[in-house]
């Protein structure tokens, strides 16, 4: 257990009343549950003055059954419990912590203040005495949990969950230094583990492959920044396009692979239609994914285009290539809708004599797993570097980015850094029939932020930075202040500011359903980057479906 880590032992007793099938008269012994409660830093009162709550919830999509803990929990109870069945491998244990006003055996979302579970891997018969430990982090608050040793300055890696929970990042670079190539390392974390909360390098690397430079010749080379890494829905994770240094001018790889987070292998790799970087990568209903935009060679071409990668035939497909004004190229956002993705904004660039434009777009497109494209309403503004998030009602929800003109200078091959624009507030929803809609403001404008939904539908809304940034952009000034939106009231809540998840292209992904994983951005303080070094988890929520 770090020092950043707080624990406290309860030891709970479950009496389990005779199973379906048996009769009355038989006893059935009690489970008895060591659980080691664990809290992020300055978590620790998390269930002080709150209704507690323990779910089980057996495998195979049974709904869980909620059991109210008398006060004083995490001081020693005893529980008498109606009914348990043996916890089998997949049975989920979780805690939830709620502001008082809820039913006693029901979840209430807008009263949730904290949330964690974890998965029985082995079969436990009741008369077992089994130890869990739960991490139940506050719900929209973000604890810091341990800084990252061996992940410092990961730029623009690539991140995902295995089924397991387990984190995987990436690749990465290590700051905006054009002498030193990204990572090809893999990195894993599973925050279950006691005492380790740092991460560990996989047992395999990213492999090489070859690209030109604007200076002329091939090089092989190892290392990804600016890629993607999408979980498909057979566990496995597919990693694609990026490049070896972020500002020195290296075309981007074609290069696409499966990854085994079970092996920690690397199980199949091919070639992508185009090479990409700083792309948009979304997985449709039914396994394919979108690979749509970003630089696709030493320039960044004008074009949109994507291609579609199909699992079941191991390889990706050129879909039409998109007018002009269709969408941008960079910084696009997207996310499904229905068995179809929605892909909008985004800018593309206007190079002129030693300056660059870079325009934001407000078109979109709906294209299908066929490849086929369809018009969509566009948006009421342009918008680059916004999130866009699939709801529960069907709807769509983007969030910020920025709609003004970035102009830069061009030095050679680069660009430097005098462009900027303003990051935006607005939250626009779209409804089938009704189109996109102005309803919710943030507290803090932002661009190039993460967003993550909710078991309820509530979005978290983490980190970016207040200013729109270029290509190469450095960053002056991250955004601290994690926000919530609620769909069912089109509001907006601030939470404690926190330098975990603070900066541009912070990550905010679900772990396991259960609790979101969060890691910081990076920033630029005048003379180094930062940032990168810390990360946390904050509640989801229990999984659905409920009583």
């Amino acid at each position: 257990m770090t020092s950043d880590a707080f624990t406290r032992r309860v030891r709970t007793l479950l009496l389990a009343l005779p199973l379906a099938g048996c009769s009355g008269s038989e006893s059935i012994d009690p489970y008895v549950l060591d659980l080691t409660v664990r809290y992020q830093d300055g978590q620790e009162d998390l269930f002080d003055g709150r209704e507690v709550k323990l779910l089980v919830g057996p495998p195979g999509g049974v709904p869980p059954t909620l059991f109210a803990v008398p006060s004083g929990a995490g001081h020693g109870v005893q529980l008498d419990v109606a009914e348990i069945p043996p916890m089998t491998p997949g049975t989920r244990v979780g805690l939830l912590a709620e502001d008082p006003g809820g039913v006693a055996d029901q979840w209430t979302p807008e009263l949730t203040a904290g949330y964690g579970d974890v998965l029985i891997e082995e079969s436990t018969d009741p008369g077992t005495s089994v130890s869990i430990q739960i991490l139940v982090p506050a719900l929209g608050e973000i604890g810091t949990i341990d800084n990252i040793p061996n992940a410092k300055h990961r730029m623009l890696p690539a991140t995902a969950v295995a089924p397991d929970g387990s984190v995987y990042i990436f690749g990465g670079i290590p700051g905006l230094d054009e002498a030193v190539e990204a990572s090809d390392q893999i990195l894993t974390l599973s925050h279950v583990d006691e005492g380790d909360t740092t991460f560990d390098a996989a047992a395999t690397r990213l492999p090489t492959t070859k690209g030109p430079a604007i200076s002329g010749g091939d090089r092989e080379y190892a290392g990804r920044c600016a890629l993607q890494a999408t979980l498909m829905e057979d566990g496995l994770i597919l990693v694609t396009g990026g490049r070896p240094k972020y500002l020195e001018p290296w075309a981007p790889t074609d290069q696409w692979l499966l990854f085994d987070p079970v092996t920690d292998q690397i199980v199949n790799k091919g070639k992508l239609p185009q090479p990409r970087m700083d792309h948009l990568a979304v997985r449709f209903q039914g396994g394919k994914v979108l690979v749509y935009g970003g630089s696709i060679s030493n320039n960044v071409e004008r074009t949109p285009s994507f291609s579609i990668f199909d699992p079941e035939r191991a390889r990706a497909d050129s879909g039409p290539v998109l007018a002009d004004d269709a969408t941008g190229v960079n910084r696009v956002f997207g996310a499904p809708l229905g068995t179809d993705v929605v892909v909008c904004g985004g800018d593309t660039t206007k190079a002129g004599t030693g300056v660059q434009d870079w325009e934001p777009h407000a078109g979109c497109q709906r294209i299908q797993p066929t490849g086929d494209v369809a018009d969509f309403d566009p948006l009421p503004v342009p918008l680059s570097g916004a999130t866009m998030t699939s709801l529960p009602d069907g709807g769509l929800l983007v969030v910020g980015g920025f709609s003004e003109i970035i102009h830069d200078t061009i030095d050679g091959n680069y660009v430097d850094e005098v462009g900027d624009a303003p990051g935006r507030t607005e939250v626009y929803r779209w409804a089938d029939g009704a189109g996109w809609a102005l309803v919710a403001n943030l507290t803090y404008a932002r661009a190039h932020h993460a967003a993550s939904i909710l078991a309820d539908g509530r979005v978290l809304i983490v980190g970016g930075d207040e200013r729109g940034g270029a290509l190469f952009a450095r960053y002056l000034a991250p955004v601290r202040c994690p926000e919530l939106f609620d769909p069912a009231t089109n509001t907006v809540t601030a939470y404690e500011c926190t330098d975990t998840g603070s900066g541009a292209y912070a990550t905010a992904v679900n772990a396991d359903g259960t609790d979101i994983f969060v890691m910081s951005g990076y920033q630029y303080n005048g003379s180094a980057v930062s940032g990168l070094d810390r990360f946390g988890y904050t509640a989801y929520g229990p999984p659905l479906p409920l009583p």
